[in-house]
């Protein structure tokens, strides 16, 4: 509700910024730092793509005693995903530990949604997107090593998979075939 999607980040990024570190615990020490840096950017200009909004959620859960964890990996969200040869690191999301569950959480896309002809962000609170059902949210998400705790999300089946929209993540249907394509609803 209070975070914006930085549309302008998103269609010119900038390029990113290379940490050296000589171990891991150096490593470390200067991704928490820019990971802070960060969230302090977003809670200043209360915008944010999706690794801000994951990486301020994170912290949000981890303060208030919750496990929690930012994953990296793909996302589809256009028509020319479909049947792509190789994923890649896209788009940051969330798994939060409540009650004994690791549920899945895209904060981002749980926000609002962006029209790129009119490059404008706009909210729009989707609760579809906190707890998703795995079966469901790893049809639109590739974890980076494709394993979700004991979750294998198949490569192959994720790129040649038709992009879907929230009646299929609310369970309210399921696709039965093709398996690949684009299907189109009314």
């Amino acid at each position: 509700f209070n975070i914006s999607y930085d549309v302008k980040s998103f269609l010119h990024p900038k390029l990113p910024k290379k940490i050296k570190y000589k171990t891991e615990v150096e490593k470390e020490q200067k991704e928490k730092q820019f990971n802070e840096k960060m969230i302090s950017k977003v809670l200043r200009k209360r915008k944010a793509i999706c690794s801000g909004y994951s990486e301020l959620f994170n912290q949000i859960a981890l303060k208030v005693g919750l496990e929690s964890q930012v994953n990296i990996g793909d996302a589809k969200t256009k028509l020319y995903d479909i049947g792509r040869r190789r994923v890649r690191v896209n788009h940051a999301w969330n798994s939060v530990k409540i009650d004994g569950k690791w549920c899945l959480i895209d904060a981002t896309w749980g926000a609002g949604y962006v029209n790129l002809k009119k490059e404008k962000f706009y909210r729009k609170f989707n609760e579809l997107y906190f707890d998703a059902p795995p079966k469901q949210f790893f049809m639109e998400h590739y974890p980076k090593k494709g394993v979700w705790f004991d979750v294998v999300v198949d490569k192959n089946e994720f790129l040649k998979a038709p992009l879907i929209d929230d009646n299929i993540i609310n369970g309210k249907y399921e696709i039965i075939e093709p398996k690949s394509g684009v299907i189109e609803t009314c």
